[in-house]
Order: C-alpha cells, then structure tokens, then sequence
C-alpha cells in the first residue's frame, strides 16, 4: 500500500514539474513584420476604432474620440496610416475630418520579426516618429507614444 501511494505522489511530482515546465515561455509572442502588417491592414486597409484613450495615465476617453478610427493602408511603395475623427474642439460638427497622417514601416530585427514599433515619416498634423505596439491580434491594438511630451496610450478594435 505504501508503495501505491509513493508512486501516485511520485506520478503527482513528475506532472506537476512537467506542467509547470510548459509555461508562456513556450508560446512564442512574436509576429514576423510580414504577419504583423498584415494583422494592422488585413493585406490592404483596415480601420480601428478607438474605444480608451489615457494621457499621463488619466482617462481622456469621450464622446469627442468615440468616433476615432485609425487605419493602416499596405501599399507596394509605402504604407500609410491615418487618423479619423472630429476636432479636438469636438462642437456640434459631426463631419469627420484628417486629425493625423503618416507613412509607416516596421521596425525588424535581422530575422525580420517584429520588434513592437512602428517608424512613422512624412506626418502631418503632429509629430509623433513612433508607436509602440503593447498589443496586436486580429481584434485588438494597444498603442503607446508621446505628443508634445505627454504619455498616450490607445485600445483600437476591429
């Protein structure tokens, strides 16, 4: 009987080691730029509607951002991003107007995987140079960056 019961707690031990071995650190959480571009522009355009903003941690999100889309547009030559949305000053205006637009690349290590931030050239409307990408699935996108020295922090969803 005491043999049983070493074994079973022996067998117990082996599958909590082996268990405890197959943590996140095996699933990878890197994208290729290839795939992480396509998961931003779905191989062509595709738009993200904004639903949180925070500036220096504080909550800014209203109903002047409800209505905010950002798309990433995959073209041959260069890849372009635009932000959607009404002004800052938001007011009865309910057209939706260019608030930011830039020409996109990946930033790749050797092995062309996605190091999490995109470079941005030829803006207007604000200076931005890069975003920092926190979280990216087909659905979701989580963005940081900084504008006139404030901290922004953005959730998109498709």
């Amino acid at each position: 009987m005491a043999t049983l019961d070493n074994r079973i707690l022996f067998l117990g031990w082996v599958l909590l080691c082996g268990l405890t071995q197959c943590g996140t650190d095996d699933i990878s959480k890197s994208f290729g730029s290839d795939q992480a571009n396509r998961l931003l522009s779905a191989d062509d355009t595709k738009a993200w509607s904004l639903f949180a903003r925070t500036e220096d941690g504080t909550n800014v999100f209203n109903d002047c951002l409800e209505g905010n889309t950002l798309t990433f547009i995959n073209e041959t030559s260069e890849d372009s991003l635009y932000m959607l949305g009404r002004k800052v000053n938001c007011g009865s205006s309910s057209s939706t107007d260019t608030l930011y637009k830039a020409k996109y690349t990946l930033d790749a290590d050797a092995n062309e995987t996605f190091q999490n931030l995109i470079s941005l050239t030829d803006e207007s409307f604000e200076t931005i140079e890069s975003i920092q990408v926190e979280e990216l699935t087909s659905m979701l996108l989580k963005i940081s960056y900084t504008v006139d020295g404030k901290a922004i922090e953005e959730r998109y969803a498709h």
